[in-house]
């Protein structure tokens, strides 16, 4: 709990880029928080494609006892993007793992993404009065919500083969890995190739990314992720997958990821690649930099 200190060239502020938990927590004193940041260090801050889908999924919620109108609650995020934020869209994870591998040739269209298209939908949904208004500027939240559920189904189904794998060898996480990279190339290749019908030279390369910035911090949180699952039970969610995907943008040296979600504090990357923050530090650290 002690202060934190994030370590930058000053004349080269990094971009800052958050989970969506982070986004929903952004009250009067967590943006009057970042506005102090941004004006002492001049950070740049950023949203993911990842925060857009998430988001934009929740927008036709039916109303429960605890949320109830979610039309509001999951607009007000992008009210403060309107605010503070650079409202051109961060590549996606999926173009960030296919350039660093080598495979950008394969990348499917839909994961290039327009960045001016992005700041425009950004716009239409914050000055919206109803979903409605929403849908006819071409937003559809039920499209959303259902590539989370179709990549979530994937991912669970993924996890579950390795606890399978785990209960026969000792050796699962070498037998399965090539499986899960396998899976991700399929999938942010729109289906058109896997780890396993690629050339051996193009093999290679994808598993070096794995040592190497933003490829190291996600193996290592993924198997974080199945060991405590594995070894001690610990649930697996569907959102875990695309909080790890955003690990991938860490590609970039100079961006930092700032999350609330404990499983990134249970470990240590090492310097040049552990480039994420937790979010009450990051908001506690106003005025504070040595």
């Amino acid at each position: 709990d002690g202060i934190l200190v994030i370590d930058f060239d000053p004349s080269n502020p990094p971009d800052v880029f958050f989970d969506t938990n982070v986004f929903r927590d952004l009250n009067p004193d967590s943006m009057d928080a970042l506005r102090k940041l941004q004006a002492e260090r001049n950070f740049r801050y950023r949203y993911s494609m990842l925060n857009f889908v998430e988001l934009v999924s929740h927008l036709g919620d039916a109303p429960t006892e605890e949320t109830d109108n979610p039309f509001a609650k999951f607009q007000a995020p992008f009210k403060k993007m309107i605010e503070l934020f650079d409202l051109n869209v961060l590549p996606s994870a999926e173009e960030a793992f296919m350039t660093a591998t080598g495979l950008k040739h394969y990348l499917g269209p839909k994961w290039t993404v327009d960045p001016a298209s992005y700041a425009q939908a950004v716009r239409n949904i914050a000055s919206a009065n109803t979903i409605d208004e929403i849908l006819s500027n071409g937003i559809d939240p039920a499209h959303y919500k259902k590539l989370r559920e179709c990549d979530g189904e994937s991912f669970l189904h993924l996890t579950d083969a390795a606890k399978t794998l785990a209960k026969k060898s000792t050796r699962w996480w070498g037998l399965w890995v090539p499986r899960f990279v396998s899976f991700q190339i399929f999938r942010a290749s729109s289906q058109k190739t896997r780890l396993e019908t690629l050339k051996s030279k193009e093999q290679i390369r994808v598993m070096k990314f794995f040592v190497r910035e933003g490829g190291k911090m996600f193996a290592i949180h993924l198997r974080k992720l199945m060991e405590r699952a594995i070894n001690h039970g610990g649930k697996i969610y569907a959102n875990d997958f695309y909080d790890m995907l955003q690990l991938f943008l860490l590609v970039n040296t100079n961006f930092l990821f700032v999350t609330d979600d404990r499983s990134f504090r249970r470990y240590y990357a090492g310097p040049e690649h552990h480039k994420v923050i937790p979010w009450k530090g990051f908001k506690a650290s106003v005025g504070k930099q040595g």
